[in-house]
């Protein structure tokens, strides 16, 4: 029976809206991608659920890293070696976030969430993750720095 006054909250939580993706720019190993998922209303989440990310040839999982008890949730992905975006195509998410291993995104009423997203959205995001070596340093100047070092702080080398 109804009760007068108490409203049953039966209604999923949806995403609304695009992804908010990374700003423009170039992103390189150890850089992190944030993606920003916004719910029709406040979300609860379990577990860690997660949001793909086409990078280049390869698809990429940005895990959720905070927003719970909010709208809008946040998901990351740090950029690997060998992480490369092809030409100027930029990056791209999947249609849906993925709740694996016991994850779940759902509002107080424990209505789980509808996943899916409005579709893929493309972002003049570029990822280089090639693993340039650091240049090398020339060795007599770096011994003359220890020398002069040493000699300052009153030791012979």
């Amino acid at each position: 029976t109804l009760v007068p006054g108490v409203r049953i909250d039966s209604s999923a939580p949806r995403a609304t809206g695009s992804v908010g993706m990374p700003s423009r720019g170039t992103y390189r190993v150890g850089d992190v991608l944030s993606f920003r998922v916004t719910f029709s209303e406040e979300v609860l989440v379990r577990g860690t659920p997660q949001l793909d990310v086409r990078i280049g040839q390869q698809t990429r999982q940005a895990i959720y890293a905070s927003g719970a008890g909010s709208r809008q949730l946040t998901f990351s992905y740090t950029v690997a070696a060998g992480d490369a975006t092809v030409g100027r195509r930029g990056i791209t998410v999947g249609r849906s976030l993925t709740a694996r291993d016991g994850a779940s995104i759902a509002d107080a009423a424990g209505n789980a969430a509808q996943l899916q997203l409005a579709g893929p959205y493309a972002a003049q995001v570029t990822v280089d993750g090639s693993t340039a070596a650091p240049r090398a340093i020339q060795s007599r100047s770096l011994t003359a720095q220890r020398t002069r070092a040493a000699a300052f702080a009153g030791f012979t080398t």
